[in-house]
C-alpha cells in the first residue's frame, strides 16, 4: 500500500492492488471498473465519506502517489510506470514506462510543478525537468555502487531532498538533486 501524503482541498486518494490478469496489447489498457474498487485507485474529495474509482491507464501495481496541488499529481509502479494527473486524481495518463527495467518505481516526489524525481528497485532514480514530459535516469548522481533499492524520497523543509533505501541507505541534496551526498549513520 502507497504511503499517504496530504492533498490540497481535501482531496484524498489511495493506491490498491490490482488482482486481475495482465493482457498485452498495442492499445492503452485501463483498470477495471470493479465491485471490488478496494483493490484499485480510488479518490475521494467529500475527506472520505464516498469514493470513486480513478480512470487509469494501466493494471500494474502503483505503489505511491504525490500531488503538488490540488490539481496536478503523479503516480509510480510496476513497469517503471509513471502516471500523471491534472484533474485531482479522476483521471491519469501515462507519461513514462520501461518495460526494459524490470522492476518498479517505488516513490516520487516534485520540488515545484515541472521539476520532479521518481526512485525505485535497483538503484532507478529518474528526474524530470518539464512536468513529467520527459524523463531522465539520473543514478549515476548517487554514491550507491551495489544498486541498493531506493524506497522513498521527500524534501524536508530547510533541510534539502531525501532518498532513503535498502540497508538503511540515505543520501541528501541541498541543491534540488543536482548532487547528492550519502548520508553515513
Amino acid at each position: 500500500m502507497a504511503h499517504a501524503r496530504p492533498l490540497a482541498a481535501g482531496a484524498l486518494l489511495l493506491l490498491g492492488i490490482w488482482s486481475g490478469t495482465v493482457v498485452a496489447a498495442a492499445a492503452e489498457e485501463y483498470s477495471t471498473e470493479s465491485a471490488k474498487a478496494v483493490d484499485n485507485l480510488l479518490i475521494s474529495d467529500d475527506q472520505g465519506k464516498t469514493w470513486s474509482q480513478a480512470r487509469v491507464p494501466t493494471r500494474q501495481l502503483l505503489t505511491a502517489v504525490f500531488f503538488i496541488d490540488d490539481k496536478r499529481g503523479w503516480a509510480v509502479g510496476h513497469d517503471a510506470q509513471i502516471l500523471a494527473s491534472s484533474d485531482g486524481g479522476a483521471t491519469w495518463s501515462k507519461q513514462f514506462e520501461d518495460l526494459a527495467r524490470e522492476a518498479p518505481l517505488l516513490d516520487v516526489s516534485f520540488v515545484d510543478a515541472q521539476h520532479g524525481f521518481a526512485v525505485g528497485a535497483y538503484g532507478a532514480l529518474l528526474e524530470t525537468t518539464d512536468g513529467g514530459q520527459h524523463w531522465q535516469d539520473v543514478a549515476e548522481r548517487l554514491d550507491n555502487p551495489d544498486q541498493l533499492h531506493l524506497n522513498g524520497i521527500a524534501a524536508i523543509k530547510d533541510s534539502g531532498l531525501f532518498i532513503v533505501g535498502e540497508q538503511g541507505s540515505m543520501f541528501r541534496s541541498s541543491d534540488n538533486g543536482a548532487t547528492w551526498s550519502r548520508v553515513e549513520g
